[in-house]
């Protein structure tokens, strides 16, 4: 999976640099697996030399958590760009050191397809001249447990490359979860049809979903974010929180595990 952060520049860099304990009480109890899991796992990080919303401090401790707390072997980070807050393409969105909606800058990086790469191998097809509107599906949240209760969309995209459509082809399942004020409650489309992810995606057999957070006044979430501090409930980070039941029924149905059949708005 992939996705943009917003974070808070303070205590996180402290906390994750000590979390070894932490992450091991929370395994014991069972309600996240064992982080042996995430040995074998690659992570790609980009942090811009001009982004005063996450601070590269913040980031590089995230490194530090990432290769020595969770035993991840394989990262791949991009630290030395001037860019602002944003995700990152080769061919749309702000200038390269703009931190403003819809925070897609194009910093002559595609960071879709150096993504791609890293995750499913350096032998990938080329990337497709444009995406093929009529694969970017909008799908019912709803009936996964989304909406307003858990501060998400009540839709969400699913990009299926036109190899995938029949299921005849076995095809490979990318997550991409929007920054904050990234979502189509904000934005329309603009994000999941400008992320760059669908041109790679379809000439490479690759299904990428985009759930979809909201923007919750109530709950302290005015940006719609994604849940990465605890505003629905303090079980937000382990499998038993809120928004990740959500997310694991989608791709549990995306992927096969259970009926493959979604209903789309």
């Amino acid at each position: 999976s992939s996705a943009r952060i917003f974070g808070i520049n303070y205590w996180f860099p402290h906390l994750l640099k000590q979390p070894a304990s932490l992450v091991k009480l929370i395994v014991k109890a069972q309600t996240i697996d064992d982080t042996a899991n995430l040995s074998k796992h690659k992570v790609l990080m980009w942090s811009g030399t001009k982004d005063h919303t996450v601070s590269q401090s913040v980031m590089k401790s995230l490194e530090y958590m990432y290769q020595t707390g969770l035993g991840v072997n394989e990262t791949s980070v991009y630290f030395n760009y001037s860019s602002g807050h944003a995700w990152i393409t080769d061919y749309y969105g702000n200038s390269c050191g703009a931190t403003a909606s819809p925070y897609i800058n194009n910093c002559d990086f595609d960071l879709a397809g150096e993504s791609f790469k890293m995750f499913y191998g350096p032998d990938l097809k080329d990337r497709a001249s444009e995406m093929i509107d009529e694969n970017l599906l909008a799908f019912d949240q709803l009936e996964f447990g989304g909406g307003a209760v858990a501060s998400l969309g009540n839709a969400g995209y699913i990009y299926v490359p036109t190899a995938c459509g029949d299921g005849s082809v076995a095809c490979a399942l990318h997550v991409n979860f929007h920054g904050c004020n990234q979502g189509a409650y904000k934005l329309g489309q603009t994000y999941v049809q400008h992320s760059g992810l669908n041109r790679w995606a379809e000439t490479n057999n690759i299904i990428v979903v985009y759930p979809q957070a909201a923007s919750a006044l109530l709950k302290e979430n005015p940006n719609g974010c994604f849940d990465w501090w605890g505003y629905n409930d303090a079980k937000y980070a382990t499998q038993e929180g809120m928004q990740m039941r959500v997310m694991k029924k989608i791709i549990d149905r995306v992927s096969g595990v259970s009926s493959f059949s979604l209903s789309f708005a």
